[in-house]
């Protein structure tokens, strides 16, 4: 839209990310926890059993393997926490530069609505202020835009004599520009925190594995060596 007005609605910028929502813990992610929570009760349950350790013993699983299996979902549990934390700072983070792109959205247009009326008849000073430029649903092109407008409005002496009288002197244009810089340190910290997020979420999944196989070997031994004992075996709901 090629308008002295910017849109009341601009188009959502195409390179930013979707507005946070509220991360709610999948079904997934419960169930694997509630998975979790079990097994780590059943070990616990195992090394307190005064007959159920001189079974395990022949097997290999004395109280230090045992003990090692209750480390690896003690780890499984760490990694869930990190995991949730990075995703907590990640939501953040997103509102953090959902809010930085607005305001130098609504900066912008308000700068824009005045200018166009100081220099409503002034072609030139319209073109080096970019005042019939349409503003961009791309962040990055929102950012150059701004930032070429402002810089314009502040190395011309006659329009920033201009501009002054009507709120946008130099301390103000500044300010503006202090906006853009505040979008580039959100957006970069956004994206760090996403990454984040996924890191953790790699880590986690490689935790729960190791504690899947550790757990299968596990209790395909204990079933053996539990034969007979059903009050046993139902330590570890076999």
């Amino acid at each position: 839209m090629m308008t002295d007005e910017p849109a009341t609605n601009p188009e959502p910028a195409t390179n930013s990310e979707p507005a946070p929502k509220k991360r709610a813990r999948s079904a997934q992610d419960q169930k694997t926890i509630n998975t979790l929570n079990e097994r780590r009760a059943a070990l616990t349950a195992v090394l307190n059993s005064a007959d159920a350790t001189p079974r395990l013993e022949p097997r290999g699983y004395n109280a230090a393997s045992l003990n090692e299996g209750l480390a690896l979902g003690e780890a499984v549990q760490a990694a869930f926490t990190d995991r949730q934390l990075a995703k907590d700072t990640s939501d953040v983070a997103f509102a953090t530069l959902e809010a930085a792109d607005l305001a130098v959205r609504t900066g912008l247009k308000s700068f824009r609505r005045i200018a166009g009326g100081v220099f409503a008849t002034n072609t030139t000073a319209r073109e080096t202020l970019n005042l019939n430029a349409r503003i961009s649903g791309d962040r990055q092109k929102l950012m150059g835009l701004s930032e070429t407008t402002y810089q314009a409005a502040l190395s011309r002496s006659t329009y920033l004599a201009a501009l002054s009288k009507r709120g946008y002197d130099e301390a103000a244009l500044n300010a503006e520009l202090a906006k853009i810089a505040a979008l580039r340190q959100a957006e970069a910290a956004a994206l760090e925190s996403d990454q984040s997020a996924t890191r953790t979420t790699t880590q986690r999944q490689d935790a729960a594995k190791a504690f899947d196989l550790w757990w299968r070997e596990f209790t395909a031994t204990a079933g053996v060596a539990f034969e007979g004992r059903p009050d046993l075996l139902g330590l570890l709901g076999l």
